[in-house]
């Protein structure tokens, strides 16, 4: 959700009369919508407004910026970010994709998206945020928070900001919680300045700025923090109505690893092609597999903070039996993390579209699963190419 230059001017205007060219600013234009304020600048900024307002803490001030910043999203791109997900959990699993999509857009420039991933914990929602603008990151957690309260009706919410900590040398690594505050208990206004965890609490009322959701009707699961079904579902593995074989026979080009990148379980169409070579050259992942999409470091850290985005793996080169496989054969699908074993499971189809390659690449029909389109794209293209030929015959 970038960039923050039109929320900036409209807040701060609202908020003290500040003189723009202490700055190296000469003015302030809300319209500015595409201007990339450095973040240093925006830090020098909001310390100082911080300052003069004298009712706020520097964080706070942050948290306050990015609820402004919401509001200006709700009133033109309600309807589209309501589409994201029904509910907040849902949401913030999905804005990768959309940040992905948009992230070319010559009005964003080379800033690198926030990417996000979604837990539970004891009734709240825990929202991982990673980052290269460690500095943003009480401005992230009140944008989560309007996201809340004005996207999906959520009362009573307070949002708590960790510490970063720092994987990688490029990636931040933020927590924001969220969780319901006793309805009863006294909150007015948006920020709580006597609160140790810097927690922000929206009014009841409906926040200025969510009148473009007003004719949208309320969220579709209503105003709850996590989706109904979510409470009722078991996180332990025993309770798992599917064994591992069923399992990898379905889901045939699936790989799980752990955190040394080690790998626990593949599927059975990449157990055949694998097997061979474990005994000789182990089970770490980057023996097997190379990343070409999302452009980041192949470490178990890095993959977390783009498990919601689209992967795409190449092989490296297999063999099937005593034959070798020349051809380098691409996987896409999705990172997902199984907390109960702290475990990364990739899960996805290979990406052929005709007979001959697939078969150059040392699978077989047999080895993609019925559910799988793939299936169905080969099969098509070679009902095509034969009418090509059938016509070219006549």
């Amino acid at each position: 959700m970038e960039p923050v230059a039109k929320t900036l001017c409209i807040y701060i205007l609202n908020e003290v009369d500040i003189d723009w060219e202490k700055f190296g600013l000469s003015t302030c234009d809300p319209e500015a919508r595409y201007l990339d304020y450095d973040d240093d600048l925006v830090v020098k900024i909001i310390s100082a407004t911080a300052r003069l307002s004298g009712c706020r803490t520097f964080n706070e001030q942050l948290q306050k910026l990015g609820v402004e910043y919401f509001k200006i999203c709700a009133q033109e791109y309600g309807r589209s970010l309501r589409s994201v997900g029904s509910n907040l959990l849902e949401f913030y699993s999905n804005i990768d994709g959309l940040h992905d999509h948009i992230w070319n857009s010559s009005e964003f420039g080379s800033r690198v998206p926030p990417s996000f991933r979604c837990a539970t914990e004891g009734g709240k929602l825990v929202v991982h945020l990673y980052t290269d603008r460690p500095q943003m990151r009480h401005y992230m957690g009140g944008v989560v928070l309007a996201t809340g309260v004005i996207l999906f009706s959520v009362p009573d919410l307070t949002v708590e900001v960790s510490q970063y900590n720092k994987p990688s040398q490029q990636i931040h690594h933020a927590v924001i919680t969220l969780s319901k505050t006793d309805p009863t208990s006294d909150c007015s206004g948006i920020v709580s300045p006597t609160s140790s965890t810097k927690t922000i609490c929206p009014s009841r009322t409906t926040p200025t700025g969510a009148g473009a959701l007003a004719a949208m009707g309320p969220a579709p699961n209503g105003p709850s923090l996590l989706p109904e079904h979510h409470s009722h579902v078991s996180n332990q593995p025993s309770d798992s109505k599917i064994s591992v074989m069923t399992f990898c026979k379905t889901f045939p080009f699936h790989v799980i690893f752990d955190r040394n990148l080690q790998i626990t379980q593949l599927g059975s169409a990449l157990m055949k092609m694998i097997a061979p070579s474990i005994s000789t050259k182990g089970l770490f992942f980057g023996t097997y597999f190379e990343l070409v999409r999302p452009r980041v470091k192949m470490d178990y850290m890095s993959f977390l903070s783009r498990v919601n985005s689209t992967f795409v793996l190449s092989t490296t080169q297999f063999s099937r039996g005593s034959e070798a496989i020349n051809e380098q054969m691409e996987l896409k699908g999705q990172m997902i993390h199984l907390q109960e074993s702290d475990a990364i499971l990739f899960i996805g189809s290979p990406s052929v579209e005709k007979l001959d390659e697939m078969i150059g690449k040392g699978i077989y029909i047999s080895d993609i699963p019925i559910h799988d389109a793939t299936r169905d794209v080969i099969l098509v293209g070679e009902q095509s190419k034969a009418q090509v030929t059938g016509n070219n015959i006549l």
